[in-house]
């Protein structure tokens, strides 16, 4: 809703004066496909995890391990993998957020010229 009220926005304030150039098309239609395409990839995703606990009939991953057993070989490298891309991102939003604080800073302390 929020994406077509900016849309909607653009097209009004530059209406009659120069067309709709106050709106990226080509972004808008980028929104769009990811609009689309991100319920569909998650659907497909559900679907699958479903289906490999229809396929996968080892009834001892549905309970809970017995004292000290460790789980099966992949599981744990499974979860080593998505911790690690876990990590992964939040170390990126760090580093970006940093950048980001960074360069508000330069731009809040430089000296502004009014003439």
């Amino acid at each position: 809703m929020l994406i077509g009220l900016i849309i909607g926005v653009g097209i009004a304030l530059l209406y009659g004066h120069s067309g709709m150039s106050g709106v990226d098309w080509d972004q808008a239609i980028k929104i769009g496909y990811s609009l689309i395409l991100s319920p569909l990839v998650s659907f497909i995703c559900a679907a699958l995890l479903l289906g490999m606990k229809a396929f996968i009939c080892n009834l001892d991953l549905y309970e809970a391990p017995k004292s000290d057993t460790p789980q099966p070989a992949w599981i744990r490298g499974l979860l080593m993998y998505l911790t690690s891309e876990s990590i992964k991102h939040i170390q990126a939003n760090k580093v970006t957020m940093s950048e980001e604080t960074q360069r508000n800073l330069t731009a809040s302390s430089s000296p502004t010229t009014s003439g």
